[in-house]
């Protein structure tokens, strides 16, 4: 009985260091991750009536690449910019020039930001 009880008790401080433990490095995690921040501005209306919005947050350079993404619909896709061809790659579809004033202005704003 008395070592069931003990061996309860280490249970039960082995289980709180746990979560101690646990917690500890979930706040490291939090603190030292930066902030997602997702900011969509409105693009207008794709030709296939879907509205196009970029994530602001999302813009920048990476190894000599200007990255972005975007949606369309319920869809959200992270894309390359091809400014001087007036293209954009959208990972998993391909390479796409602009078929609406609304893809135009999603270039226009990404490669002016």
């Amino acid at each position: 009985m008395e070592r069931q009880a003990t061996l309860l008790e280490n249970r039960r401080t082995m289980t709180q260091k746990s979560i101690l433990a646990a917690l500890a490095v979930a706040s490291t995690v939090v603190v030292s991750s930066p902030a997602l921040a997702v900011y969509w501005v409105r693009m207008g209306v794709a030709s296939t009536g879907e509205v196009v919005a970029v994530d602001r947050d999302s813009i920048g350079w990476y190894e000599g690449n200007l990255y972005f993404t975007y949606s369309i619909g319920s869809e959200v896709i992270d894309a390359i910019a091809y400014c001087r061809q007036n293209q954009w790659y959208a990972e998993g579809y391909g390479t796409y020039s602009p078929q609406s004033e609304a893809t135009q202005n999603m270039l226009n704003y990404v490669c002016n930001y």
